[in-house]
Formats: structure tokens, sequence, C-alpha cells
């Protein structure tokens, strides 16, 4: 089934290229069909049964935790669990509102809404809205803070980031990105790569190094993420290859992508963050990879500005393509973290 959803977004992808049928009016029933699968969409990741994704089980001891008296650090989890009578309506509640977020980004904001959403399926469905719950809704609420921090709808931000910060306390990252307006500034981002790969060969940060920064009433609060050691963060896998490809294209066209909307400056350092930070905490996954992950959401806005400003543009749609191609081998063939689809009450 998922394959066939990918293969379906795929053939969207290339039809809303294609001028004549955009000219007949085709790009209405693109949409229409996007529609109507991100409703299903929802429906598949709600009424899904535990254990079809990861860390499944871990939300369905968490439900349990919350309905005994027990409040996580997030509190709109804690919050929803206590009001839901089921951790199946958990699921459909949390899959509702982060695939709405997400989709309605698209919708409204993006113009090749057929390829985009290709790449949203690939990565961030699967990865966030299908497993990373938590992390699925404060990523959805991070499209929508960067794009009202762009009309300097400051009020709003404010109330998203808390919002973000009450589902997932990792959405802490996103705060100082609010403040980062300026658009003359690509020297200082050169500058802050170059030193991101120093570290790597120079002076590699590890669980120590966090010794000399943080109270310990803080590393207390980190020594979950900074013990995880479940997943080896590799600098040069063919994603992250990609990726830093896509950043030299930023570099070499930083002025017209910053300009591009009011918010296209938060989309471009929030990607170059992103991968900076991942370079830098390479050696800590458990921190590196979640922030990492996190701030990658911003690919969805990222994909549509290059497409609408790189020339030539087959080059950029072929990138686009390829990395959804890459994210959907790997979170389903090299290391899945999905199991073959079951609802919830089989």
């Amino acid at each position: 089934m998922y394959i066939v959803i990918f293969l379906f977004l795929l053939i969207l992808a290339f039809l809303s290229f294609d001028r004549e049928l955009l000219e007949k009016g085709i790009h209405k029933y693109l949409k229409l069909a996007l529609f109507f699968l991100s409703i299903f969409l929802i429906i598949l990741v709600g009424l899904r049964k535990v254990g079809t994704g990861v860390d499944d089980i871990n939300y369905l001891n968490m439900y349990r935790e919350a309905n005994q008296g027990y409040t996580p650090k997030d509190i709109a989890f804690s919050v929803l669990a206590v009001c839901l009578p089921s951790v199946t309506l958990l699921f459909l509640a949390f899959a509702f509102i982060s695939i709405t977020l997400k989709t309605c980004f698209i919708f409204k904001k993006i113009k090749y809404q057929g390829l985009v959403f290709l790449l949203y399926f690939s990565s961030y469905f699967i990865l966030h809205d299908f497993v990373q719950i938590r992390a699925a809704v404060a990523s959805g609420l991070f499209l929508w803070i960067i794009y009202y921090a762009g009309k300097e709808k400051y009020f709003k931000v404010i109330i998203l980031l808390g919002l973000a910060i009450s589902f997932h306390l990792s959405a802490l990252v996103f705060l100082p990105i609010v403040f980062l307006r300026k658009k003359d500034c690509k020297f200082i981002y050169i500058v802050f790569g170059i030193l991101s790969l120093l570290t790597i060969f120079v002076s590699p940060i590890d669980t120590n190094s966090f010794d000399a920064f943080f109270p310990e009433i803080i590393l207390k609060r980190l020594d979950v993420f900074l013990t995880e050691t479940d997943r080896v963060a590799n600098l040069i896998n063919p994603i992250s290859l990609v990726q830093y490809f896509i950043a030299i294209i930023i570099f070499f066209n930083w002025n017209k992508l910053v300009e591009f909307s009011n918010y296209s400056v938060y989309v471009i350092k929030s990607f170059l963050i992103g991968l900076y930070l991942f370079l830098i905490l390479h050696n800590i996954p458990g921190i590196g990879f979640r922030i990492y992950e996190l701030l990658m959401i911003v690919q969805i806005p990222l994909a549509d500005i290059l497409i609408q400003n790189i020339k030539p543009r087959f080059l950029i749609v072929s990138i686009i393509i390829f990395l959804a191609l890459l994210y959907f081998y790997y979170n389903f063939i090299k290391y899945p973290i999905l199991q073959p689809y079951l609802l919830f009450f089989q």
C-alpha cells in the first residue's frame, strides 16, 4: 500500500509539470486528488494497529501513564491522552492535527504541490506523522511559525511557539530562529558552515563536551538523549550528500532565494542551521538527529522555492525526486520504520 501511494504521488508530480495538461485545468483535479489523499492519510495513520510504527508501544505506555496521573514533559500529549478514551483516538487526533498543518501549508503556500507532496510523503509523513507523532505536530507548527514571522505577525508566532513546545520540548530550538530575519548575511553562514566542518576533524563534540557547558540539573534532563545509541550519524549518507549539494546551490543563489518571499529567509537559514547542527552534533545522535530532523521540515517550502528560482528547472526537479526516492528507500527498505499495515481492530 505504501508503494502504491508513493507511485501515485510520483505520477501526480510529473503531471504537475505538464504545461499542456495544466493549461487544460488539470491542476484543479490534482489539488482535489491531493485533498482526498490527505484525508485518507489521516485515517490511515489514526486507525492503525498499535505496533505499526516503531514508536507505537512507547506512546501506548505514555498514554497509560498519563491516565494514571503521571504527566510527561510534553503537556499537550498528557492533556489529549487524558481527554481521549483510547490510544486509537489519540493517534487519530495527532494525525488530524499534524497532517492538517502540513497539507494546509502545501495547499495554500506551495505552487508545485504534486512534487512537494511526494517529498513530504516519503520523508516527514513517514518519519513524523506515522512514527514521531509529538514531533510531527511541532514540525507542522514550525512551518506556520516561520510563515507568520515573515509576515511580522509576532503574536501568532508566540502562540504557535507555545503550542509547539507544549507538544514537543525540543521545539525550543525554534525560538532563536524567529529572530534571524536579516537577509544580508551570506558570508556569516559560509563561515558557520566551515566551522561546522572543522569540528569534525579538529575538535569533535561528544557527550563529555556537555559537562563543561551545562549545569547538572540540565544534564540530568538531557541524559536520555545523550546516552541514546540506537542510531549512528553517517555524515556521508546519500540523503545528507544531496542536502549538502542543495546548500551549495543556496549559497550560489543566496540573494534571489532569500528575497523570494517574506518567509524564505527563515526557510534558508533553518535548513542550513539544521545541517550545521547535524555536523557538529553527529557524535550525539540523540540530540543531533532530533534537532536536524525537526528543522529539516523546511525542505517542504524549500523545494518549491528552489523550483521557482533556479535554472535549469529540470535539475532541481530531478534532485527533489531523487531525494524523495532516497527517503522512501531508507524509511521502507533499508531501515524500515513501519510494519505491514493493520487496522486497530485487526
